[in-house]
């Protein structure tokens, strides 16, 4: 169906134009993909066709998680309940930081914020392998001597690396049923970059050794991180993308943009 776009829509997506030729790739057909990242989409999931099927799966993923069975930003969408959490996970080959990725989903709140309330958006690790990249919101908290909901991210337990931590990004506080865009940038197998609605939130820069081929394999989503004893947060994710570069802080905020109007007109507020 053919979607009439709002012009702050048109003009962030005509900033990411693709070449023509690229026009018969897999991604061509989908809207909420720009023109531009025809070529580098490998992964591609709005939930529409239900769990096992993806739009695209260039790079082999396996995905497990239950039936979407929720509306999502843009249509059905991925809903991950604190009571019986089953949280999305995607493993392939492709998510090996000796090559360059980026990953990303839109995100929401489904209960009301709280002071203790946790969520985790992003958590990376490899099979049968110690070590472990998370990008969280953690509440108030005896872990880490927590006050309010703050931004975690960890690269820990990797041989040889050393680990980081940053439990001071600052207090977060999201409404219920308010969109969120997260994205998990990996330029180089050294650095790693985290965006929050098309803004780089930190860069991280590793010490030790790079990351290496088996190191990341499986990429979740709503894992269960609570550092007490009590679950994560109601939430739901959707628009589940993985390309097989690392997105400039440009395209990821044009994105963001673009892909904000086009909703808000496919898909008014009532």
């Amino acid at each position: 169906m053919t979607l009439p776009l709002p012009m702050a829509a048109l003009a962030c997506f005509a900033a990411l134009a693709a070449p023509a030729q690229e026009a018969n790739h897999p991604a061509a057909p989908f809207a909420y993909l720009p023109p531009s990242w025809c070529d580098r989409v490998v992964f591609y999931h709005s939930f529409e066709q239900g769990i096992e099927r993806p739009e695209i799966n260039l790079a082999n993923v396996t995905v497990q998680g239950t039936t979407p069975d929720t509306p999502g930003f843009a249509g059905r969408a991925y809903a991950i309940r604190a009571d019986k959490r089953l949280p999305l996970r995607l493993s392939s080959p492709a998510f090996s930081p000796h090559r360059p990725f980026t990953l990303m989903a839109w995100w929401r709140l489904d209960e009301p914020m709280r002071e203790d309330l946790t969520f985790c958006l992003l958590y990376l690790t490899g099979h049968g392998r110690p070590g472990y990249v998370a990008n969280a919101v953690h509440g108030k908290s005896h872990w880490c001597a927590l006050s309010q909901p703050t931004y975690i991210s960890q690269v820990y337990g990797f041989p040889g690396i050393r680990n980081h931590h940053n439990s001071w990004g600052g207090r977060v506080w999201p409404e219920v049923g308010q969109w969120h865009h997260v994205a998990l940038a990996i330029p180089n197998p050294s650095t790693l970059q985290l965006f929050w609605d098309g803004n780089l939130r930190e860069t991280i820069a590793l010490r030790g050794r790079p990351l290496a081929e088996g190191d990341l394999t499986t990429a979740s989503f709503g894992e269960q991180y609570s550092r007490d004893a009590k679950p994560d947060a109601a939430m739901t994710f959707d628009e589940v993308i993985l390309t097989d570069r690392a997105l400039t802080d440009a395209e990821l905020a044009q994105y963001v943009l673009a892909t904000r109007s086009l909703t808000a007109r496919a898909f008014p507020v009532r």
